[in-house]
């Protein structure tokens, strides 16, 4: 496993799988919470008596041993036996929330993402640290170069809000939405497939799972044959594991339903802001 895994394990596996958990936690504590509150009066009493049990009833205003369940109250004591072990549940999952967010509050400001950037900036360049903060991690990713590429002569000039030049309004309208939602992106950056070099429209990058995902613009919609191209470039991506929900973002449009910025921006938000 390269450097690269491991920061991307951790990044994953402790915040995001914590986060998780204590989401799920909180569901069950509710759920638990409001079933108790239903259950029956009282606590049950289990007697083993030849092979099977009795049971009974204990609580306020009932005889020491307890009050005798006949087989026609035997609900009830599948009721209580259910309630006793939902509170033991829910003082598990209480203890188990407490002890995360504890873990959370006192890593926060001081785990390993944050060591870096208290490095002086003159030692940084000299060190080779095991996970970047999301600043660094962002500026190296984005300072990475390659080649452009070209334009056909007498090509239309399209200029995005970073002035730089692609290759449709509808583009335009993806690079500037990404910049004004703080998505760090790359346009036309290549992308080796199985020795097949692909120029996604834009390369983006989910910074909180630090994961690169790509967009693909699928512009002209209502044309038969770039309807046929775009589906065999979809199918070519999918069949690498290349998948929509996963590292693919597929945008599109026709003549009669252009390119949606409010639907773009909803789009955008699910895939690369959680």
């Amino acid at each position: 496993m390269n450097k690269k895994r491991k920061e991307y394990d951790y990044r994953n596996s402790v915040f995001s799988e914590i986060e998780k958990r204590i989401s799920l936690l909180d569901e069950l504590i509710a759920e638990k919470e409001k079933k108790i509150s239903k259950g029956p009066q009282g606590s049950l009493r289990a007697v083993k008596h030849g092979r099977g049990y009795q049971y009974f009833r204990r609580g306020e205003g009932l005889p020491d041993c307890g009050e005798y369940l006949r087989k026609s109250k035997r609900s009830i004591a599948g009721e209580l036996a259910q309630k006793e072990y939902d509170i033991k549940i829910l003082k598990a999952a209480e203890n188990e929330r407490k002890a995360l967010e504890y873990y959370l509050t006192k890593v926060s400001g001081n785990d390993l993402t944050d060591v870096f950037s208290k490095i002086p900036e003159g030692k940084k360049c000299l060190i080779t640290p095991v996970i970047y903060d999301d600043e660094e991690y962002i500026r190296r990713w984005e300072s990475l170069e390659y080649e452009k590429k070209g334009f056909p002569d007498n090509y239309p000039v399209y200029l995005t809000n970073k002035g730089e030049r692609v290759r449709s309004k509808s583009e335009i309208i993806i690079a500037n939405t990404l910049l004004l939602m703080e998505i760090p992106y790359k346009y036309e950056f290549p992308l080796n497939i199985n020795g097949i070099e692909f120029r996604p429209d834009f390369t983006v990058l989910n910074v909180k799972k630090r994961k690169e995902m790509y967009i693909e613009h699928l512009g002209m919609l209502s044309d038969a044959e770039y309807r046929e191209n775009a589906i065999g470039k979809l199918n070519f991506y999918e069949s690498n594991g290349i998948v929509q929900g996963d590292r693919l973002i597929i945008t599109r449009e026709t003549l009669k339903h252009p390119l949606d910025q409010n639907v773009l921006k909803n789009v955008l938000e699910l895939n690369l802001q959680r």
